[in-house]
């Protein structure tokens, strides 16, 4: 079997689609022992899994190789997984290329950003979306989401219903950290005071803008203490005004860290150090950060959104994603004290129940992979 693959995932420092990627690659390469994978990407790539079963596929063509990379897949690689006679192809990140009709053809929808929250995208994103998701829904054979909420929106926005539900799973390294571990990332980060963290790519549906004005408005109340705030995650688009507030809130005497990208290791040790996880985003395909925090044994405070009530389940503490309704869970939470006993959280009933909550990356990826024989 010759299974072709989306490469952009792998292209930059692993986020959640790429983190979700990879993962379920390194399943299907123990699931599927007799086939061979093929990458498909003109920029530098790093392959989720090295053996000799993997294979990077690029372009010889100057002026193709020369392309937006998006563009590049969408309309150069159907050419050449037909070259590669490929039996099945894998679009893990919302799109199929075109021209892929001599093979089966397996979609994943992540998200559905750009239908509902057109205004958070850049401009060639809403046009990429406008012009070939449509269309990748009409060419799949197999339709997969990441939650239940995406299959139902799905239905309801474009009436197709997807296949299966293939959740992000958990690796075995989000767990509770040890005092030692803590306290290496909290040295690394210079990150000695209590401390909110919020894991996001810097972008406008990640909602960190109303997360930065309800704790400047609570300062300036002073009515309770504030913790430092931790921001991991690199810069993304239309993040000028978020960073503006940035300095606002420096300017009123709110501790905040910029760290930029984290390499996965430190984050199981970030989670468990913080006082409490804090995920305001409007809007997510699943909420992986709000499952991962959990399993390493963190208070969590998340948006009031149906995926990321999948990921959280009844662990997670939920707020309307507005100014408002974040800032009154953070007083309700400060006024409790929470924050100054880390360790009532790491009580081993709570982690015990946390245990067995969400899937593991195997049996996900074993749903994937069954989907893909369907087509052989």
């Amino acid at each position: 079997m010759r299974i072709g693959i989306d490469g952009r995932p792998f292209q930059a420092a692993l986020a959640g689609t790429g983190r979700y990627v990879t993962e379920l690659c390194c399943v299907l390469d123990r699931c599927l022992p007799q086939a061979d994978f093929f990458v498909y990407s003109n920029r530098s790539t790093t392959l989720p899994v090295s053996n000799d079963r993997w294979h990077l596929v690029g372009d010889s063509s100057p002026f193709y190789s020369r392309l937006p990379s998006s563009i590049w897949y969408l309309e150069r690689v159907g050419y050449l997984a037909k070259k590669n006679s490929i039996d099945v192809f894998w679009g893990g990140a919302n799109f199929l290329p075109r021209g892929m009709d001599s093979c089966g053809r397996v979609l994943t929808v992540l998200d559905l950003v750009p239908e509902l929250y057109p205004q958070t995208m850049g401009l060639k994103h809403r046009l990429a979306y406008k012009v070939y998701f449509s269309q990748s829904l009409r060419q799949a054979d197999k339709l997969v989401t990441i939650s239940q909420g995406s299959k139902s929106r799905l239905e309801r926005v474009f009436g197709v219903v997807a296949d299966v539900v293939v959740f992000p799973g958990v690796s075995k390294r989000f767990r509770p950290p040890t005092e030692q571990e803590m306290n290496r990332v909290r040295r690394r980060y210079e990150l000695q005071d209590p401390f909110f963290l919020a894991v996001a790519t810097l972008e406008p549906r990640k909602n960190l803008e109303a997360l930065l004005t309800a704790l400047i408005q609570i300062k300036i109340s002073g009515r309770v203490n504030i913790p430092a705030l931790a921001i991991v995650g690199q810069v993304g688009w239309k993040a000028g005004a978020l960073l503006k507030l940035v300095e606002e809130a420096i300017a009123v005497g709110i501790k905040i860290h910029q760290t930029g990208y984290v390499p996965d290791e430190d984050l199981p040790a970030l989670y468990g150090a913080s006082s409490a996880f804090i995920f305001p985003s409007i809007y997510e395909g699943f909420g992986m950060p709000v499952l991962e925090a959990l399993k390493c044994g963190a208070y969590v405070l998340a948006s009031d959104v149906p995926e990321i009530r999948e990921a959280g389940g009844g662990y997670a503490t939920y707020f309307e994603p507005s100014v408002e309704g974040i800032k009154q869970t953070l007083l309700q939470f400060l006024q409790s004290k929470a924050y100054l006993h880390p360790e009532s959280r790491l009580d081993h009933e709570r982690i015990t129940r946390l245990i067995d909550h969400g899937s593991t990356w195997e049996e996900e990826g074993r749903k994937l992979a069954t989907v893909i024989k369907s087509l052989t």
